[in-house]
């Protein structure tokens, strides 16, 4: 019961499912102009086995904002190390691959490593007053292919390799390195 989001995914993803009408982009590419996503995936920067859940919001074209976490605070409670992410993407080109269109992105942000329960607010200049939480800049290259469904709606299926720096990381309760790199993959559907 709780794969029915796999299922349906998978459905509305099958050739013939009807398609909306996708816009073109440089190269003679396609892509779906979407508005607003939301994917589910997994990300190597979180030591605990919780699925990362990506919110963007795309105010134009080649720009996309988008902020991704277990949700600790919100969902849960688990203070396994893990990191959240907040950045904007720049959406670089399209082209046409397998009934729908392949784009490269390039990100910057920042990130904030936990290594405890979340408080709320981002400590970019220490470990914070309980020392489980640090924040500091990331950058990311990401590969994102969409391929239009029905009603104007999007599959998103997304790759992305980047690396974070948290200066205070080796004062936090839990000393942690003040490098991160980290892979994730997710997908989920946009409008």
């Amino acid at each position: 019961m709780g794969r029915w989001w796999l299922g349906l995914a998978l459905l509305l993803a099958a050739p013939g499912a009807g398609a909306s009408d996708p816009g073109p982009t440089e190269g003679g590419g396609t892509a779906a102009r979407t508005y607003f996503q939301a994917r589910i995936g997994a990300s190597s920067g979180d030591k605990n086995a919780r699925p990362q859940v990506c919110v963007e919001v795309a105010p134009h074209r080649k720009l996309s904002l988008q902020g991704c976490g277990t949700g600790a605070g919100i969902w849960h409670r688990d203070p396994s190390p893990e990191i959240a992410h907040f950045r904007a993407d720049w959406h670089l080109f399209a082209v046409p691959l397998a009934g729908g269109a392949f784009e490269p992105l390039v990100g910057i942000g920042f990130a904030e490593l936990q290594v405890g329960n979340d408080a709320p607010g981002f400590s970019f200049g220490g470990p914070g007053p309980t020392k489980v939480e640090t924040a500091g800049p990331e950058a990311v290259v990401s590969g994102r292919w969409t391929r239009p469904l029905v009603n104007g709606f999007t599959f998103i299926a997304d790759v992305h390799v980047g690396a974070a720096y948290f200066a205070h990381a080796p004062e936090l309760a839990v000393p942690q390195p003040r490098l991160h790199v980290f892979l994730g993959l997710g997908a989920g559907v946009g409008f």
